[in-house]
C-alpha cells in the first residue's frame, strides 16, 4: 500500500497543474497587495469633481446656492486634510458638524453675494475658532467634548419623550414645545416612535465618540468601525433573534450575517480594539482570500483527481497497473489517500501563499483575528495562523467527498472534461 501511495504521489508531483495554480494564486494576491499599497500611498480623493460642481452650479436658485455652499465647504476641508494629514486631529475637527456648519453657512452667504457681510465674517470666524480650540490637544479632548454634547442631546430627548408619555397617560397638557401644534393621537404615537429612533441613534453615536476618545486615535479604520457598527445595528435590529423563525436557509443566512457583523463591531468598540491601516489592509486581503479559498482548492481537487484516473486510461497505463499483484480496492484506496494528502498540502501551501503575498507589501506581524460563535452568540480572538489551520481541518470532509466523487466520474467516463464538468456541477 505504501509503495502504491508513493507511486501516486510521484505522478502527482510531476503534474504541472500543481505548480501553475500555486504560482497564479501567489502572483494575483501579491499584485493585489502592491496595488492596494500604491493606491493608499498615491491616490488622494480628487478635488476636480467638486471644483467642477462649484464652477457650473446655478447660484441664482436656492438649490444652486445650497449646492455651491456644500461643495465649497467640502472642498476647503478636503484641501485642509490633504495639507494636515487625512488622519490628523485638525482634519477630524474640520469634518465635525461643529466646524462644518458655520463654514457651510459662510459659503451660502458667499453664494448670495453677501461674502463681505458681518454675518459671513462671523460664520468664518466661528469655523476658525473651532479649529484653534483644539490646537495642542489630542483626539481624547476632541471626542470627549463631542461625547458631552451627545449626552446633553440624549438627556433632552429622554425628557421630551417622558413628558409626552406622561401627558398621554395622565391627560395633562403636552410640553410647550409641541402644545401649540394640532396633533392627532396617531401623530403623538409617531412622535414617540421618532424619539425612540432618535435616542437609538444618539446612543450609538455616543458609543462611537467614547470609543474614539478612549483609543485617542483617528484613522480610516477607527472611523470605519463606527460607521459599520451603526449600519450593522440598523440591519440586525429588524431581524427576529430566534433562528427557528426562519423557514428557508437564505433568510437564516442573511440574519446570521447581520448578527455576526453587529456583534463583531460591538465587541471591537466595547473592548477598544484598534486596527491600524496597514494591518487592516493586510487582513482585508487575507480573510476574504481564505473565504474564496474553498472554491479555489476544490477546483484544483477536481482537476487533480479527475486527471489522475483519466490519464491512466488515456495513456494506457491502467492496464499495466491492473496486472500488478495488487487488489483493485488497494489501488483505488492508494489514489484516494494520495490525492487527499496532496490536496491538504496544496491547501496549506495556498494559505502560506496568501499570508506571504499579503504580508510582503504590509509586513509580517502575526495578529489575532476575531471570530463569532453562533452557539454562544459571542465574539472571541484567535491567532491568525491558528485560524488558518482550523479552516484547513474544517475543509477535510468536503475535500474527501469531492475526491471520491471525482474518482467515480473518472472511472465511469475516462474523460477529463466530462469528469471536471460533472464534479464542478455538483460543487
Amino acid at each position: 500500500m505504501i509503495k502504491l501511495i508513493y507511486n501516486e504521489l510521484y505522478k502527482i508531483f510531476h503534474k504541472k497543474v500543481f505548480y501553475i495554480m500555486l504560482i497564479i494564486s501567489f502572483a494575483l494576491i501579491l499584485g493585489e497587495g502592491y496595488l492596494a499599497k500604491f493606491i493608499k500611498n498615491n491616490m488622494t480623493e480628487s478635488t476636480w469633481l467638486l471644483e467642477d460642481r462649484i464652477e457650473n452650479v446655478d447660484k441664482t436658485t436656492n438649490e444652486g446656492q445650497t449646492e455651491f455652499a456644500d461643495a465649497s465647504a467640502q472642498l476647503e476641508v478636503m484641501k485642509l486634510c490633504e495639507k494636515e494629514g487625512t488622519y490628523s486631529l485638525k482634519c477630524a475637527v474640520a469634518n465635525d458638524p461643529e466646524a462644518m456648519n458655520p463654514l457651510t453657512q459662510y459659503y451660502l452667504l458667499v453664494a448670495q453675494d453677501k461674502g463681505d457681510s458681518e454675518e459671513a465674517q462671523k460664520a468664518r470666524d466661528e469655523f476658525d475658532e473651532v479649529l484653534k480650540k483644539y490646537d495642542g490637544k489630542d483626539f481624547k479632548d476632541f471626542y470627549g467634548d463631542r461625547a458631552k454634547v451627545i449626552k446633553e442631546e440624549i438627556e433632552e430627548a429622554e425628557q421630551m419623550k417622558a413628558a409626552i408619555e406622561l401627558a398621554v397617560k395622565s391627560g395633562t397638557a403636552l410640553p410647550k414645545e409641541i402644545s401649540e401644534i394640532d396633533l392627532s393621537e396617531n401623530d403623538i404615537e409617531q412622535m414617540k416612535k421618532d424619539y425612540n429612533n432618535t435616542l437609538e441613534t444618539l446612543r450609538m453615536t455616543l458609543e462611537g465618540y467614547e470609543y474614539l476618545r478612549d483609543v485617542n486615535k483617528g484613522n480610516n479604520e477607527t472611523n470605519g468601525i463606527i460607521a459599520y457598527y451603526a449600519a450593522a445595528y440598523n440591519t440586525y435590529k429588524d431581524f427576529d433573534p430566534d433562528d427557528s423563525a426562519y423557514k428557508d436557509n437564505d433568510s437564516l443566512t442573511t440574519k446570521r450575517n447581520a448578527e455576526k457583523e453587529y456583534y463583531t463591531y460591538k465587541y471591537m468598540i466595547d473592548n477598544r480594539i484598534v486596527y491600524n491601516d496597514v494591518r487592516a489592509n493586510r487582513d482585508q486581503m487575507i480573510l476574504p482570500s481564505l473565504s474564496a479559498m474553498n472554491g479555489f482548492v476544490l477546483i484544483f481537487a477536481i482537476l487533480l483527481v479527475a486527471g489522475i484516473i483519466c490519464d491512466e486510461f488515456n495513456k494506457g497505463t491502467i492496464k499495466q497497473l491492473l496486472i500488478k499483484p495488487f487488489e483493485r480496492s488497494k489501488i483505488l484506496t492508494s489514489k484516494i489517500i494520495a490525492c487527499t494528502l496532496v490536496i491538504l498540502l496544496f491547501n496549506l501551501l495556498y494559505y502560506g501563499v496568501v499570508y506571504v503575498a499579503a504580508s510582503i507589501p504590509f509586513g509580517f506581524n502575526v495578529d489575532s483575528v476575531l471570530y463569532y460563535s453562533f452557539n454562544t452568540h459571542s465574539v472571541g480572538e484567535m491567532n491568525l495562523l491558528v485560524y488558518m489551520f482550523i479552516n484547513t481541518i474544517c475543509l477535510i470532509p468536503q475535500l474527501l467527498f469531492y475526491t471520491a466523487l471525482c474518482l467515480l466520474f473518472g472511472v465511469l467516463f475516462t474523460n477529463l472534461a466530462i469528469s471536471f464538468i460533472g464534479g464542478f456541477a455538483v460543487y
